[in-house]
């Protein structure tokens, strides 16, 4: 076994050398001198993006119509193991003129315009951060990515006729673009005529700007023009722009400006001094102040303050001053339905579909880390106590509310796991994360107080999504899952009880033992503390702080006050918390008994899975090779995490050691043909032997 070991050991330094040889990286291609990929955008659909589809955009910079026929667009992410062969490939057709675009569209959601009309439609799902795309002379898919594990050999690298990396990519010319947004696209500088062989020199971080068949033609050998105004928020003579919002200007290329290259006047406000930032493209302009509502503005554009960066003179300056009539409103203002409508008073939204609500933020769980969104509270409420006041916000990945806040939310009404949900609007999907939220100041909601017992099942329906205080004194009855997903249940004993019984260890199994179990379960609640990642590095105390040997509890300790949000998730009413507890500890730990005698100490332990063959990608051959047959994947530490085995053979020696027994039984070990990990243990055990069992049945382990 040592041996075995060993070689692994070897072979793990072998590995380390050559990636140290492989370049991150393979050889820059050739220059292309017609058809380039002169736009990426990932972000499409998400969450703030301009265009609702991801796309990616081809240019002929050449002097000659080159024949798209026989080519591809593909994808690949960023440092994924994928290939490109492995995500959808795009076919081209057609021909492009000199100075002609060629939009290609891909994946999207519901946010944002639609695209231009596209010259060829894919289904790639693109990173709106960081990703690859290769032009392809083929119509076939790449069986590389170009990352040191799935180089693309000689022939491959000949197929691809432009390439681009951008953001954490591991694969591109001279060095990757930068990365992206959802609100931005890398543009390839001079309207896509620029090209150097290096993606960093070549493409600039930018509002997507998409152009196709039938957008101008630009050749790269036409005589420089002025730059333009190529978009505005708002558009002109938009009616509906929030009056605490941002607005912006992009440029048809980059430009240099001054200090005062626009004005903005209003009626009321009269002209308003504005910083601006961002460029070279596209720049945010803030008021700093909110302007009046329904008032008339006015954005100039000036166009002898705004000239190109090109250098290719004449000539510099606009031609034009830019003229934008827009007038804000305040969003914040306009009618909703209140959440308690939506909740009603069973156990789901009786109506399902498109709703605007507006509340204060009691819960933020953002991120898919947590409980991917947040709750939402009326801050007056119906006064009916069986309506909820509150409800969930799907978000998804994003992060876009903090506690506090006042938000109006735009979204899908629907059970979402049996819980009241808001996600994304005009979808049927779950996953859809509701993306139109504007924030419309500060309050606060006083927490509402709920006791137990409850009077049925489903009494805590009336309090979800709700800001809750438990005041009662609830014992800790169980945490089972408590280092696995940092769950305790909190219950309110029966008759005085130090704790909750099972109805039969007081009663024989019968009528009272039934009347016990259904009391106990209308006195009890899950505390969560809304982690969603399993067996967390800290977890929470129930007084708020983390979990360590110094602040520790014990089945029995009593929690007073706990406070949080209700929600409902794995058919279960928890409490999110978001405030500390007063925790008692009441139930301290006994003495050590006193020596049994005898000459004999025989301890158990569970090795949780000890493998000493590592654990593969699911992709590699060599994930299913553990079991009696070899056929069955192996389940302990990651192949690229050699550490992992060191750590939990140490963890188990110093255990194992510590037990200071004469016979020692384990479960959970590696049952593979030709492996014996006894013997690596008790290698680490001086004075100890083992029985060699062999294999045992056909699971991955045994006892």
């Amino acid at each position: 076994m040592k041996k075995h070991v060993s070689l692994f050991l070897i072979a793990t330094l072998l590995l380390t050398l050559v990636a140290t040889i492989i370049p991150a990286r393979q050889p820059a291609l050739a220059l292309s001198s017609d058809i380039v990929i002169s736009q990426v955008y990932g972000g499409g659909g998400n969450s703030g993006a301009p265009y609702r589809n991801d796309f990616i955009e081809l240019f002929n910079r050449g002097t000659t119509t080159m024949s798209l026929s026989g080519m591809s667009v593909q994808y690949a992410s960023a440092t994924g193991t994928g290939y490109f062969g492995g995500n959808p490939v795009t076919l081209l057709s057609g021909s492009l003129a000199p100075g002609q675009y060629y939009l290609v569209q891909q994946s999207g959601g519901t946010t944002g315009a639609v695209l231009p009309t596209p010259d060829a439609t894919g289904t790639v799902n693109m990173s709106a951060t960081g990703g690859k795309v290769a032009l392809v002379n083929s119509t076939t898919g790449l069986a590389c990515n170009g990352s040191v594990n799935q180089p693309c050999t000689p022939d491959q690298l000949t197929l691809i006729k432009d390439l681009v990396g951008y953001g954490s990519a591991n694969f591109y010319e001279g060095a990757a673009a930068p990365t992206l947004s959802n609100t931005t696209a890398a543009l390839r500088l001079t309207n896509g005529c620029a090209e150097t062989d290096n993606n960093a020199s070549d493409f600039t971080a930018s509002a997507p700007t998409p152009r196709n068949t039938s957008s101008p033609l630009i050749p790269c050998a036409a005589t420089d023009t002025a730059p333009e105004v190529a978009g505005t928020f708002p558009i002109n003579g938009a009616t509906d722009f929030p009056i605490n919002a941002n607005l912006s200007v992009s440029f048809s290329e980059p430009v240099n400006i001054t200090s005062s290259w626009f004005t903005l006047s209003c009626s009321v406000s009269g002209v308003v001094a504005t910083s601006f930032s961002g460029g070279p493209m596209t720049f945010s302009l803030d008021p700093g102040i909110s302007l009046t509502n329904g008032e008339s503005c006015t954005l100039t554009v000036l166009a002898n303050q705004v000239s190109d960066q090109d250098g290719n003179d004449p000539p510099d300056n606009m031609v034009t001053n830019f003229v934008v009539g827009f007038s804000p409103y305040d969003v914040c203002a306009t009618s909703f339905t209140p959440i308690y409508t939506i909740q009603g008073s069973g156990s789901s939204t009786p109506i399902p579909g498109t709703v605007t609500t507006k509340g204060v933020v009691v819960g933020d769980f953002e991120g898919t880390a947590s409980a991917s969104g947040f709750y939402l509270q009326d801050p007056t409420g119906d006064g009916d106590t069986a309506t909820s006041d509150g409800i969930f916000v799907f978000t998804g990945s994003s992060n876009l509310v903090s506690v506090g806040q006042v938000v109006r939310v735009t979204g899908f009404a629907r059970e979402r796991f049996n819980q009241t949900t808001i996600n994304g609007s005009n979808s049927n999907s779950s996953a859809v994360p509701a993306a139109n939220i504007v924030n419309c100041g500060s309050s606060s909601v006083a927490a509402t107080d709920v006791t137990m017992p409850f009077a049925d099942a489903s009494y805590p329906e009336r309090f979800e999504g709700m800001l809750v205080r438990f005041p009662q004194s609830l014992v800790i009855s169980e945490y089972f899952n408590y280092d696995r997903f940092g769950e305790m249940v909190l219950a309110l004993p029966l008759d005085g009880e130090p704790r909750p019984f099972t109805g039969t260890a007081i009663d024989e199994p019968g009528a009272p033992a039934n009347a016990r179990t259904l009391a106990n379960s209308l006195r009890r609640i899950t505390l969560d503390d809304a982690n969603s990642a399993q067996n967390p590095a800290v977890l929470r105390h129930p007084n708020g702080d983390p979990f360590s040997l110094a602040n520790r509890f014990r089945g029995g300790d009593t929690v007073q006050n706990t406070v949080g949000v209700l929600g409902f998730d794995f058919s279960l009413y928890r409490i999110f918390p978001t405030g500390p507890a007063d925790y008692t500890a009441v139930n301290p730990r006994t003495a050590a008994p006193e020596p049994v005698g005898g000459s004999l100490r025989v301890a158990a332990m569970n090795t949780l899975n000890f493998f000493v063959t590592a654990d593969y990608p699911s992709s590699n051959p060599l994930d299913n090779k553990c079991g009696p047959l070899n056929n069955v994947e192996c389940r302990g530490w990651d192949s690229d995490q050699p550490t992992e085995f060191n750590r939990q053979r140490d963890k188990l020696l110093a255990a194992l050691t510590g037990l200071d027994a004469d016979i020692i039984g384990l479960n959970e070990l590696e049952n593979t043909t030709g492996v014996e990990p006894l013997a690596d243990i008790v290698a680490g055990l001086p004075g100890y032997a083992y029985i060699n069992t062999g294999v045992i049945g056909t699971d991955a382990i045994r006892v």
